[in-house]
């Protein structure tokens, strides 16, 4: 996919724990950006995902994230 698309992981997980993790499955650098619990905002229990934060072309982004709620802020983004 790095080919084609910029990768960046955007986790809702710990920086520590997130790049120990990230560090396993990416040896060869895929990802081009990491973002963590710390760049979410956290609201009534849930960390959203603003995809803002990226500052990249939101008609060009998606996310893709096992819980809806993550991306509320931006939800035509998601899947």
């Amino acid at each position: 996919m790095s080919r084609i698309f910029e990768v960046v992981v955007f986790t809702a997980g710990l920086k520590e724990y997130a790049d120990w993790i990230l560090n396993q499955i990416d040896k060869h650098k895929y990802i081009s950006h990491r973002l963590y619990r710390n760049n979410c905002i956290f609201n009534g229990g849930v960390y959203l995902k603003d995809l803002n934060r990226l500052g990249r072309d939101l008609k060009k982004t998606i996310i893709v994230d096992n819980i809806a709620e993550n991306f509320d802020l931006q939800p035509e983004n998601g899947i």
